[in-house]
């Protein structure tokens, strides 16, 4: 596995209990991008941490974040745009599919601001 190879952890903070209802499929989409995405931007030895809790209203509330550097200022309100990337060689459809899948789901998803680069969904 890629995050054993560069060292890196993931640390799980679930709730005990925690339910939601949701399209397997489709939401593991979501998170397999916001892992694979996770590890390009973090150092060998960093860190992913994924939060998910229960909030008001009976939502869940679920944060994933990584130790790499912050998303810079100019690209942040632009990373849930349809071909939007930082990448020189591909386009990257990654964010809008993810919040789509998210809202189809009656959810939100946004990127929190300052560090460590943490993205919350709430369903």
């Amino acid at each position: 596995m890629e995050t054993e190879k560069r060292g890196v952890a993931i640390n799980l903070d679930i709730e005990p209990g925690l339910t939601a209802e949701i399209d397997k499929n489709e939401m593991k989409k979501v998170f397999v991008n916001l892992i694979q995405n996770a590890l390009q931007a973090i150092a060998d030895g960093g860190d992913i941490t994924i939060k998910a809790h229960k909030v008001p209203k009976g939502q869940v509330q679920i944060d994933v974040q990584n130790s790499g550097p912050p998303i810079p200022v100019e690209d942040r309100n632009r990373i849930f745009q349809p071909y939007f990337t930082t990448r020189p060689t591909e386009l990257d459809w990654v964010w809008a599919i993810c919040r789509r899948i998210i809202a189809d789901h009656g959810g939100t998803m946004e990127l929190l601001e300052g560090e460590p680069t943490t993205f919350r969904i709430v369903l």
